[in-house]
């Protein structure tokens, strides 16, 4: 709820900053001279640029920057192209890194240019909408969302973008570790995923594995009597599990065990070296 109230605070104020900016910007060009001749007399100076800062709950804040010499906020807007118009103002919401451009004095076919533009960036699966009297585009991308809109009448409008946080993706198609084939008396690896690898003084190994399939393990079976590991055997199987031990000649101890699950199969091999 706190985040839904936040978002409306902030389109009210980019509502009440466009206004305000539209307004400035109508006004009859005798007036505005008059009026800042009287400012200067007044003030001894030429009026300033205004920025103000709305403290949200918890101190998040809402800053607004708007006036003759506002520039475009390159760190703020990701890797949105710089549009050839007047920027009027700069609306950012410092919590979500939200940041808000109103913009005047851009023609039809600007407007045109740069929805390409944001298309060509890679903002998609949006919606695209244009009237009589505007034009509106939004899109995201895996690093950022945008919402551009473009008023025919006045040549005005608003950018909005939001960078989007991506997670690091883990891939989970490597080993956790590689097979300790100097510390197994032989014994080759097992298909599959490592999944750990515990150590009691190198003498009791256990290696911990998923995605090992049936067939798989059924050959590595095959491949343990090969590499000698068939002095007192015991094999068993079930419908949902397999398990083989067996010695070799300089009795060392091997057990392979596979888990056959639905959500994959997972196996574990446990390896101990013979009494010195």
């Amino acid at each position: 709820m706190k985040k839904i109230r936040k978002m409306l605070s902030l389109v009210i104020t980019v509502c009440m900053v466009f206004v305000l900016v539209s307004c400035g910007g109508n006004g009859d060009k005798d007036a505005e001279t008059t009026d800042d001749k009287e400012t200067e007399e007044s003030t001894g100076a030429e009026e300033e640029d205004a920025k103000e800062t709305d403290d949200g709950e918890n101190g998040e804040d809402v800053d607004v920057d708007f006036g003759k010499g506002v520039e475009w906020p390159e760190e703020s807007m990701g890797d949105l192209p710089k549009p050839d118009v007047r920027v009027t103002a700069i609306i950012k919401d410092e919590s979500s890194g939200q940041c808000v451009v109103t913009f005047s004095e851009m023609s039809e076919k600007t407007a045109a240019e740069y929805i390409q533009q944001l298309k060509d960036l890679g903002f998609g699966n949006g919606m695209e909408m244009a009237g009589e009297d505007s034009v509106i585009f939004s899109g995201t991308k895996v690093d950022g969302s945008v919402t551009f809109a473009y008023y025919t009448e006045n040549g005005g409008g608003t950018i909005s973008y939001g960078a989007i946080e991506t997670e690091e993706v883990v891939d989970d198609t490597k080993d956790a570790a590689p097979w300790p084939a100097e510390l197994m008396g032989g014994a080759p690896e097992l298909a599959g995923r490592i999944t750990d690898i515990t150590n009691d003084n190198d003498r009791y190994i256990t290696v911990y594995l998923e995605r090992v399939e049936k067939a798989d393990f059924e050959a590595y079976l095959e491949a343990l009597e090969a590499a000698g590991f068939s002095v007192d055997k015991d094999k068993t199987s079930s419908l949902d599990d397999m398990d083989y031990r067996a010695y070799n000649e300089a009795g060392d101890w091997i057990r392979a065990h596979l888990r056959i699950e639905g959500s994959g199969n997972k196996a574990t091999v446990e390896f101990e070296k013979a009494d010195e």
